[in-house]
C-alpha cells in the first residue's frame, strides 16, 4: 500500500499555481473554432454599436389587480412620449425605449 505524503498549505498552493500556468504560444483561429480557447489579449471594438444604451423594450405597465390576466395592449409608449396614462380594467401599455 502506498503511503500518503503530507505537504503544507503553502507548498500545495505553490504546486497548484505552478501546474496551472498557461501556455505562452498563440495562434489565430476562425471565430467558429474559438470555442474552448482563451484569448491571448483583450479585444476592443473601434466603435460601440449601438452608440447609446439600448433596451428595445422595457416591458409593460398595467394595474396590479390585472396581474396574471391576459390584457389588451391599449397603446405603445415610446421613449420621450408623455401619454395621458389612463388604463381601464384589462388594458396595458407596451413600454419601448
Amino acid at each position: 500500500m502506498q503511503q500518503l505524503q503530507t505537504v503544507s498549505l503553502q507548498e500545495a498552493l505553490e504546486c497548484a499555481l505552478n501546474a496551472a500556468k498557461g501556455k505562452k504560444e498563440t495562434k489565430t483561429v476562425l471565430l467558429n473554432d474559438a470555442l474552448g480557447k482563451v484569448l491571448a489579449e483583450d479585444i476592443t471594438a473601434r466603435k460601440n454599436l449601438p452608440s447609446f444604451d439600448n433596451s428595445a423594450m422595457d416591458g409593460f405597465a398595467f394595474k396590479a389587480k390585472d396581474a396574471g390576466k391576459t390584457l389588451k395592449i391599449k397603446t405603445t409608449i415610446f421613449a420621450g412620449d408623455v401619454p395621458q396614462a389612463i388604463l381601464q380594467e384589462g388594458e396595458c401599455y407596451k413600454i419601448m425605449t
